[in-house]
């Protein structure tokens, strides 16, 4: 085991007639371009510096010849704070709060994870603040201010240190999708068409209304189609049938969703 921040030295003596072609490589991903590489006709060395997180692995060297092939495996394992979380994702957004969930990194540094920390930043500041250190892989951040935009990590903490943050990479706004509007109003009636008219939703969900959706359906039918879309609290639904019965009902649109 080698500690974060130390040199790695691995040495291996190599003989075979004729001379074998040595390479080294790395079971999952690459060697670094830093790696000091010295193959002689006894032996052959891989220097690393500074060793983090990533340099853990299994090592080969691979020597090769007339003869044939053989390898030597040597696994590495370096003692570091963790990889940042995987699978970060936003998981539900409400008015008040947003759910996060993740799963453990992929390189834990050689340590148990000890805990997650949880943080959060409004978008207009450049620091992160705390919002909990807990154990689950999952998190409600709440109260939130409605209509607040955020930015969210999670980092890993094992004995070494805290590891490094995944995050939200778009800024989250908290909102949710708008109540439906309030009254539907018949206000006129013709021959072929409908005068309708309603009350803004008691609320918008945190998020501007940017539309109103009108929708039709046959009387007794829950064959709805959506006839107008309209940013207005009234509209004229036009190319009706005469003499023909139609039940009517309006939603809100923020940028969360349609109302219910």
């Amino acid at each position: 085991m080698w500690k974060a921040a130390s040199t790695l030295r691995l040495f291996v003596p190599v003989r075979g007639r004729p001379a074998p072609e040595i390479k080294w490589g790395k079971a999952e991903g690459e060697i670094k371009e830093t790696a000091q590489i010295d193959i002689t006709g006894s032996y052959a060395s891989l220097v690393i510096e500074n060793v983090d997180r990533y340099d853990s692995g299994k090592y080969t060297l691979t020597a090769e010849n007339a003869s044939g092939t053989k390898a030597a495996f040597i696994s590495v394992r370096v003692l570091d704070s963790p990889s940042p979380p995987s699978n970060f994702t936003v998981k539900e957004i409400t008015k008040n709060s947003v759910t996060l969930t993740w799963e453990p990194p992929h390189l834990d540094g050689g340590s148990k994870i000890k805990h997650y920390i949880v943080e959060k930043r409004e978008s207009t500041r450049k620091v992160y603040s705390p919002v909990t250190t807990c154990n689950r892989m999952s998190w409600k951040v709440e109260p939130l201010p409605e209509g607040g935009i955020f930015f969210f990590r999670v980092l890993a903490e094992n004995e070494y240190g805290v590891g490094l943050p995944a995050k939200t990479v778009e800024p989250i706004k908290i909102s949710e999708k708008p109540q439906p509007p309030g009254k539907v109003t018949v206000v006129d009636v013709s021959n072929t068409t409908v005068s309708l008219a309603w009350e803004k939703p008691v609320h918008d969900g945190g998020s501007r209304i940017s539309h109103y959706e009108v929708e039709v359906a046959p009387k007794d039918s829950e064959a709805w189609t959506v006839c107008a879309a309209v940013k207005a609290l009234e509209t004229v639904i036009p190319n009706l049938l005469k003499g023909e019965e139609y039940q009517f009902r309006v939603a809100a649109v923020n940028d969360k969703g349609k109302s219910d």
